[in-house]
């Protein structure tokens, strides 16, 4: 008879973001500059692409050697944005398909 090895991986992956402008509130000058939305991953490897929404936007993060990612947002996307909270969502899918996200509320 034939054996075969089965690996179930129930282990999702995780992501957080990190505070977004010091404070999670994004004033006139900050914007003027746009900003570095960054964070961590979990059950996730290097290489794996993160995907960060704000507002419509998304921005394509790739998960570097220590698992950190990060991502630009110009200041014209900062701006179109207007005044307000919105909430900053992160996703990531490990190799084997597991999808976990991450979100972090802002003012503008």
């Amino acid at each position: 008879s034939n054996t075969a090895n089965l690996l179930v991986d129930t282990a999702l992956p995780t992501v957080t973001i990190n505070t977004i402008a010091g404070d999670n509130v994004i004033n006139a000058s900050e914007v003027a500059v746009g900003q570095t939305i960054s964070g961590k991953v979990a059950n996730a490897k290097a290489g794996s692409s993160v995907t960060v929404s704000i507002g419509g936007n998304d921005y394509i993060a790739t998960v570097q050697s220590d698992l950190s990612w990060s991502v630009n947002v110009p200041s014209d996307v900062l701006t179109a944005l207007g005044n307000g909270e919105l909430t900053v969502t992160a996703t990531v899918t490990n190799s084997h398909g597991n999808t976990g996200s991450g979100e972090r509320d802002v003012t503008i």
